[in-house]
C-alpha cells in the first residue's frame, strides 16, 4: 500500500494523507499546524468539506468529538477520512501500518487505533474537499458491505467491552443492509445472524425473513438445474450452525 512505503519514508514531525481525488485548502497545513501548538493533542482533523452546486466550500457533517474519543468512535462507527486529517508521526510507532487486508474502511480502522491511545482535536471548519464525482473512486459495490463486516470482526471485541452487546448488533445490523441493499440474499441473512447474536431484535429478524424469503423465491423460479449454484447457496444458508447462543451483556456500559 503507498501510504505505508510513505510512513515508512516519513521523518517530519507530522504526517497527512491527500487522497489523489481529493483536495486541502490553500491554508490546511498552517491551521493544522497552529492547532498542534495552541492544543495539546496527537491527532488533529478538520470538517469534512464538499463543494456545492456554486463551487463553495460546505461541510459534509458535523463532527464533534474531540479528546479521548475511543469510546464514541466505535458507537457511531467512524471518525473521519485522512483527508482531513493529520497526525503526529511519532504516533504510528504506537499504533503501527495501515492494515492492508481491509479493502474498504482503511480510514476507520487507522482512526480507532489512533483514538485507543492519543487525544483528538477538532478544526471546526473544513480545510479539504471531498470530490465524491471523481472518476476514479472505487465504485464496487461489494467493497462497502465486505469491508464494513470485516471491520466489526476485527473490533468485536472491543465494541463489546467499550461500548456493549447492543452497539455491536447495530454495526452488524447495518451491514446487513449493506447487503441487502445490492441483493446479496445470502451474506446479508449471515450477517443478521450475526447481529442476532448480540441482541434479538425483531427489525433485524424481519430484515433477514425477507431476504430469505427472496432467496427462497429466486431459488424456485428459477430454470436451471438443482445442482446449480444458486440453489447450493441457498441450502448452505439453511443450515444454519446450531451452536448455543453466547450469552451477552445487552446493556450499554
Amino acid at each position: 500500500m503507498a501510504r505505508n512505503n510513505g510512513l515508512r519514508h516519513a521523518h517530519g514531525e507530522f504526517i497527512s494523507f491527500l487522497d489523489s481525488d481529493d483536495e486541502w485548502l490553500k491554508e490546511f497545513i498552517a491551521h493544522f499546524v497552529k492547532e498542534f501548538k495552541i492544543k495539546k493533542a496527537e491527532c488533529v482533523y478538520c470538517l469534512s468539506g464538499a463543494l456545492n452546486n456554486k463551487g463553495k466550500v460546505y461541510s459534509v457533517r458535523n463532527d464533534t468529538l474531540c479528546g479521548k474519543i475511543y469510546k464514541k468512535a466505535l458507537e457511531q462507527g467512524y471518525v473521519t477520512s485522512p483527508t482531513f486529517l493529520m497526525v503526529k508521526t511519532s504516533c504510528f510507532d504506537k499504533i503501527g501500518l495501515w492494515d492492508i487486508n481491509l479493502i474498504t474502511c482503511q480510514d476507520d480502522d487507522i482512526c480507532f487505533r489512533l483514538a485507543k491511545y492519543f487525544n483528538f482535536q477538532l478544526i471546526r471548519q473544513p480545510l479539504g474537499i471531498y470530490h465524491t464525482d471523481a472518476e476514479n473512486r472505487i465504485t464496487n459495490p461489494i467493497r462497502a458491505p465486505r469491508g464494513r463486516e470485516y471491520l466489526w470482526d476485527k473490533y468485536k471485541d472491543e465494541v463489546l467491552r467499550e461500548c456493549g452487546a447492543n452497539i455491536l448488533a447495530k454495526h452488524y445490523f447495518n451491514t446487513a443492509q449493506l447487503w441487502a441493499n445490492i441483493n446479496y440474499t445470502v451474506d446479508c441473512c449471515r450477517v443478521c445472524i450475526k447481529s442476532l447474536n448480540y441482541k434479538i431484535s425483531w427489525v433485524t429478524i424481519k430484515l433477514f425473513i425477507r431476504q430469505l424469503v427472496r432467496g427462497l423465491l429466486g431459488c424456485f423460479y428459477t430454470k436451471e438445474k438443482f445442482n446449480d449454484c444458486r440453489k447450493i447457496t441457498i441450502l448452505k444458508l439453511i443450515k444454519f450452525n446450531y451452536k448455543k447462543r453466547e450469552k451477552h451483556d445487552t446493556s450499554d456500559k
